[in-house]
C-alpha cells in the first residue's frame, strides 16, 4: 500500500475523531445547559460576553493602522486603515487657553500675540445697543418678530452708501457674483439735485422727521413698518456718531461756500509715551 495513501487515511481518521469530540462536547454542553438553573445560565452568558469582548479588543489592538502621510486630496481618497482623527492637523483641541491681557479664548497652538499683540492692542468695551434696537434684537419688543423677519429691509432703509466695484463677474444663472479688484462704498453728494429725490446719506439731512421716515419707507421695495422706522431713525440721530459728525461738519461750513468736500479720516496712530497701537475713531472734516 503506498505511503501517501496511508498518510491521507490517518489525516481523515484524525479529522473524524476531532469532529466526534466536538459533537460529544456540544452534546455534553447542551445537556448541562438543560440542567442549569437561571442563575447559572446568567453567569455562563456573562462569561461568554466577557470572553467575546476580550477577543474583540485583542483583534482591534492587533489591527495595523497606517499613518496619514500624504494629505493632498485625502478627501477624494479616503482610507479606512488611517486614523485621521488622531492626526495633529485635525485634532486641534478645544478653545481652553485664556489670554491674560484681553481674556480671549484660544486654541493651545495659537500664538500668544494673535489676539491682542500681548496687550498692545486695546479695544473699547462693546456697550449694549440703544433702544429700541436692543429690545428688537432680544425679543422684548412687541414688533421684534416682524423686525427680525425683515431685518434686511430695515437695514437697507438706513444705508448711507451705495456699493460699487471695479469688476463684477456673473456667470450663468448663479445667484451669487464674484468681485475682482477694489470695492467702493459711495456716499455721493450730500444734497440731492432735485428736492424730492433723496437717496442714501441724503435722507439723513431731510429736516422734517416724518418726511424723512416716509422717504425711507419708499426707498425699500417691500413694505416695512413706518412707526418702527421712525423709532429707529430717532435712535440713529441721537446715538450714531457718524451722523452727528456729518451734521456738525456741514453746519460748520459758511452759508456762502459754493462747494466743499467731506473727508473721513480713520488712521492708525501711536499714543504718546506708550507702546499701545489704537485705531482712531473716524473723523469727518
Amino acid at each position: 500500500m503506498p505511503e501517501e495513501y496511508i498518510q491521507q487515511e490517518m489525516k481523515n481518521r484524525q479529522r473524524h475523531v476531532r469532529l466526534a469530540s466536538i459533537r460529544l462536547g456540544i452534546d455534553i454542553e447542551l445537556r448541562e445547559r438543560e440542567r442549569e438553573s437561571s442563575v447559572e445560565r446568567e453567569l455562563r452568558r456573562s462569561r461568554d460576553r466577557d470572553r467575546h469582548r476580550i477577543q474583540r479588543a485583542r483583534k482591534s489592538s492587533a489591527r495595523v493602522t497606517n499613518s496619514w502621510v500624504k494629505k493632498e486630496k485625502s478627501a477624494m481618497n479616503y482610507d479606512l486603515s488611517i486614523s485621521y482623527k488622531d492626526d495633529r492637523i485635525v485634532s486641534i483641541g478645544t478653545m481652553s487657553v485664556l489670554c491674560e491681557h484681553c481674556l480671549a479664548l484660544k486654541f493651545k497652538d495659537e500664538s500668544k500675540g494673535m489676539c491682542c499683540l500681548q496687550g498692545k492692542v486695546k479695544l473699547e468695551e462693546i456697550l449694549p445697543p440703544s433702544e429700541p434696537f436692543h429690545s428688537l434684537l432680544t425679543g422684548d419688543h412687541q414688533k421684534s418678530k416682524q423686525f427680525m423677519r425683515n431685518i434686511r429691509r430695515y437695514n437697507n432703509a438706513f444705508q448711507m452708501t451705495s456699493f460699487k466695484s471695479k469688476q463684477v463677474v456673473e456667470r450663468g444663472f448663479m445667484p451669487t457674483f464674484k468681485i475682482q479688484r477694489q470695492v467702493y462704498h459711495l456716499a455721493g453728494i450730500l444734497l440731492p439735485l432735485r428736492p424730492d429725490d433723496h437717496k442714501f446719506l441724503q435722507i439723513y439731512f431731510i429736516a422734517d422727521p416724518d418726511t424723512q421716515a416716509s422717504t425711507r419707507c419708499s426707498s425699500v421695495a417691500q413694505p416695512i413698518d413706518r412707526d418702527l422706522i421712525r423709532s429707529l431713525q430717532d435712535m440713529s440721530h441721537s446715538h450714531n456718531c457718524y451722523i452727528q459728525s456729518f451734521k456738525t461738519a456741514i453746519e460748520s461750513v459758511p452759508a456762502d461756500t459754493p462747494d466743499f468736500n467731506v473727508v473721513i479720516h480713520a488712521n492708525k496712530f501711536l499714543l504718546e509715551n506708550t507702546e499701545d497701537y489704537t485705531m482712531s475713531l473716524p473723523r469727518v472734516k
